[in-house]
């Protein structure tokens, strides 16, 4: 190999060199811009997470007290049926006095217009 082919193989591989040092500075770059990327991307995963536990939480709050006041619902409910039972029987005890009212009145009142006998008029004469 004379001196000629000898510079030409040096510069080939200096060139090449040099081609190998530039790929792994972009590389490199590019591994930091990744390397930023990815920890952007964590932080927001983070915070994310972070967001949804809160919000789990809240949801969580909310549910308690809900059933809380389901279950005073629920009691007061049965107190209002007691009472509607109750006032039922109130009111069909009352229906009833009415009705032997009513024919103590309808009875009165026939009493009254036969004049006071009560035979219909068979004490007459």
């Amino acid at each position: 190999m004379n001196e000629e082919e000898r510079e030409r193989t040096m510069n080939f591989i200096l060139e090449q060199q040099a081609q190998v040092v530039a790929g792994m500075q972009k590389f490199g770059d590019g591994m930091q811009r990744l390397e930023r990327t990815v920890v952007l991307m964590a932080r927001q995963f983070r915070r994310e997470r972070l967001d949804l536990r809160e919000r789990i939480a809240a949801l969580m709050d909310a549910q308690i007290k809900s059933e809380d006041k389901s279950a005073g619902w629920e009691d007061r409910l049965a107190r209002i049926e007691n009472i509607t039972e109750h006032n039922s029987k109130s009111i069909r005890s009352l229906e009833e006095l009415t009705r032997r009212n009513s024919e103590d009145i309808r009875a009165l009142t026939n009493f009254v217009s036969r004049g006071g006998k009560q035979n219909g008029g068979a004490d007459e004469g």
